[in-house]
This record gives C-alpha cells, sequence and structure tokens, in this order.
C-alpha cells in the first residue's frame, strides 16, 4: 500500500464519518423524535370516536350506545392518552431540551474534531512528503545496490570458471606427477637391483684384495726371516732381497691390476645409472636436469689410474709419485659433491636420485679408503725395505 493511498484512506474516513454526524443531528434526530411521539400516542388499542352528537347525548342520558362496554372503553382511553398527552408533555420538552444540549455539543465536539483532523491532515501531508523522499532515497539505493550485485555476479562467475579451469590444469599436472613419481621408483628398483649385483662384485674385488694383502703380509715375514738369515752375507742378502722386490713387484702388480678391475666397475656403475636416468623409461619420462647431473658425476673418467704403468721408483720420488695417485682415489666422494646437491634440489625426482648416489658414494668411499689405506701401508713397508737396503725396483 502506498502512502498516498494510506493518506487518502484516512481522510475520506475523517470527512465521512463528519457528514454522518452532520446527517444525524439535522435530519435523523428530528424524524426519530417524531416517530417516537407518534408511536407513543397511538400504542395501545384505540377504537373509533363515537360521533360528537352521540358522546354528548350519551353523556347527557339521552342515548344509549348499542355496546355500551366497547364505548365506555373508547371514552376511557380518550381520558387516558389526554392524561398521557399531559403528563408527558413535560418529558418530552425535557427530551428536546437535551436533545438541543447534545446538538450543541456535537456542533463543539465537531469543530474540535475538524481542528484535529486537519491537524492529522497537515501532519499525514507532511508524513506522506517524508515518506515519499524516503521511498525515492531508497529505490535509488536499492538500484545501485542491484547493479553492484549483478557486477559482482558477473566477476563471481568468472572467477569460478577460472578456478574450474585451474583445478584442471592441476589434476593433470598431479597425474603427470604422479606418473613421473610411479616410473623414478620403479627405475629405483631397478637401480637398487643393479647396485646389489656391483656391490657383490665389490665385495668379490674387495675379498682378492684382501687375499693379495694376506700373502703380501706371508712374503713380508718370509722377507724379513731370510734377511735375518743372509745378514752376515751381503751379496747373499742382496741376491735375496732383489728375488724378493721381483716377487713383491709381481704381488704389487696383481694388486694394481685388481684396483684397475675395481675402478673400472666402478666406471660401469655410473655408466649403467647414467642409461637408467638419461635413457626414457615408462611412459617416456626424461627427468629434467639428469643430463648434466650425469656429465658431472662422469668426470671421474677423466682421471687415469693406470697402476701398471707406475715405477715405484726409492725414496722420496717413490713416495710422491704413489700418493699422487692414491689420494684423489680417496676423495672420490668429494668430486662435484657441492654440483650433485645443487641440481639435487631443483626438482623432487633429482633430489630423490641424488640423495641415492650419495648414499652409494659414501658406501663406495668407505670400501675404497679401506683399499687405499691397505695400499698406502704395503707401499710403506716396501720403501722402508728399499730404504733400508737401498735398491731400486724397476
Amino acid at each position: 500500500m502506498s502512502p498516498n493511498f494510506i493518506r487518502r484512506w484516512i481522510g475520506w474516513g475523517f470527512n465521512g464519518y463528519k457528514k454522518v454526524v452532520k446527517n444525524i443531528r439535522k435530519k435523523i434526530m428530528p424524524c426519530f423524535i417524531v416517530i417516537v411521539l407518534l408511536a407513543s400516542m397511538f400504542s395501545g388499542c384505540i377504537e373509533e370516536k363515537p360521533p360528537e352528537s352521540n358522546y354528548q347525548k350519551w353523556a347527557e342520558g339521552e342515548w344509549q350506545p348499542p355496546n355500551p362496554d366497547a364505548f365506555k372503553r373508547a371514552a376511557d382511553n380518550s381520558r387516558k392518552i389526554e392524561e398521557w398527552s399531559k403528563k408527558h408533555d413535560d418529558h418530552l420538552v425535557q427530551l428536546v431540551n437535551d436533545i438541543n444540549a447534545n446538538n450543541e455539543r456535537i456542533d463543539q465536539w465537531s469543530k474540535e474534531h475538524d481542528a484535529r483532523i486537519n491537524e492529522l491532515n497537515s501532519k499525514m501531508t507532511e508524513q506522506s512528503a517524508r515518506i515519499d523522499q524516503w521511498s525515492k532515497d531508497h529505490n535509488d539505493r536499492i538500484n545501485e545496490l542491484n547493479i553492484k550485485i549483478i557486477e559482482q555476479n558477473a566477476n563471481i562467475d568468472e572467477l569460478v570458471k577460472d578456478i574450474a579451469t585451474q583445478n584442471a590444469k592441476t589434476c593433470e599436472e598431479v597425474k603427470k606427477l604422479q606418473a613421473n613419481l610411479n616410473n623414478a621408483a620403479a627405475q629405483n628398483t631397478e637401480l637398487c637391483k643393479k647396485m646389489e649385483g656391483h656391490n657383490a662384485c665389490m665385495d668379490g674385488h674387495i675379498k682378492k684384495i684382501e687375499d693379495h694383502n694376506a700373502r703380501i703380509d706371508q712374503w713380508s715375514k718370509d722377507y724379513n726371516a731370510r734377511l735375518n738369515e743372509l745378514e752376515g752375507d751381503i751379496e747373499a742378502r742382496n741376491a735375496a732381497i732383489c728375488e724378493a722386490s721381483i716377487e713383491a713387484q709381481e704381488h704389487i702388480d696383481a694388486l694394481s691390476e685388481e684396483i684397475n678391475n675395481c675402478l673400472e666397475d666402478v666406471i660401469h656403475i655410473w655408466e649403467d645409472i647414467a642409461i637408467d636416468l638419461i635413457t626414457p623409461g615408462i611412459g617416456d619420462m626424461k627427468i629434467p636436469g639428469a643430463e648434466e647431473l650425469i656429465r658431472n658425476l662422469l668426470k671421474i673418467e677423466q682421471r687415469e689410474y693406470h697402476f701398471k704403468k707406475l715405477s715405484y721408483l726409492a725414496g722420496v720420488v717413490s713416495s710422491v709419485t704413489s700418493m699422487t695417485v692414491l689420494i684423489p682415489l680417496m676423495r672420490v666422494n668429494e668430486i662435484n659433491a657441492q654440483e650433485i646437491e645443487r641440481l639435487g634440489r631443483q626438482t623432487p625426482e633429482l633430489a630423490k636420485i641424488t640423495k641415492y648416489i650419495l648414499q652409494f658414494r659414501v658406501e663406495y668411499n668407505k670400501n675404497m679408503n679401506t683399499l687405499v689405506v691397505t695400499l698406502i701401508r704395503k707401499q710403506e713397508a716396501v720403501l722402508v725395505l728399499i730404504k733400508k737396503f737401498g735398491i731400486l725396483v724397476k
């Protein structure tokens, strides 16, 4: 319902009420009084009044009506009506006075009511104006909010589309990563199997080296015993030393050959790892950065450890020459270690592979350190003998 309709409805109600009151006071009330008076006058059983002549004759006793009872009852009723009229005239006058007083009160109330209605109408007009202004402002604000809501809904729709697109891309990337992880796990399993074989091979080499060391220890004991026996005879001692040196040289050559075989197996290990990492696997996966990692790891091949070609010279020259070869061998795990760790931080796949390779290098370093320390110890024992007796090993 609009404010104008409410204002008109209230105005019609007050104006109609005022008209009804005026009509009651001016038209309906007098008619009502007359009707009441007539009804009171003619209520009861009123019979036809006999003619005046007969009534006078009957009063004088000259005439007797055919129905004396009815005639008498009519005469009584006439007398009662006259008495009632006289009795109620004062009451009617009082009623008229009361009606006039009520009319004056109604007039006064109508004036006050009209003033109140006019005041209310003015207030209603002001309220209607304020309501109209408020409605206009409110409608403008609602229109602005509706426009903003439409814009926000459009932005939300675009955002939902973007999120759906990103979710689809993310799902595809997750599937690819899962496939890469599965492939890496399969390759890791294969590498573990190969490493088990290589470790078994390394254990065989170490066992052979230990056998050679045991033989060298036994030879040293025999050599010392023979030196003690031949101490008095220098020529015999020199001959024995030469013979022992030749035998020692043979053992050292055999040991060097075993070390070369061990190093070749290590290089084959790196080559196998390179082939497994660089060659595409399940799902044509190629790990980013693997080629660079393998190229850095295979720099070990640039070092040439040809123990067969070494000449163990006497004194400082022999010591320096052999240490030049053996010390880099002890530092295999330090070659490009920082580069390997840097590459391993680039992708999760390289991190797993780098961790696996570094673990292998640690195990490899333990075995090689044992081998190198044994070689250095045996070499020092031979050098002591050579320095003691001043014999060159050719």
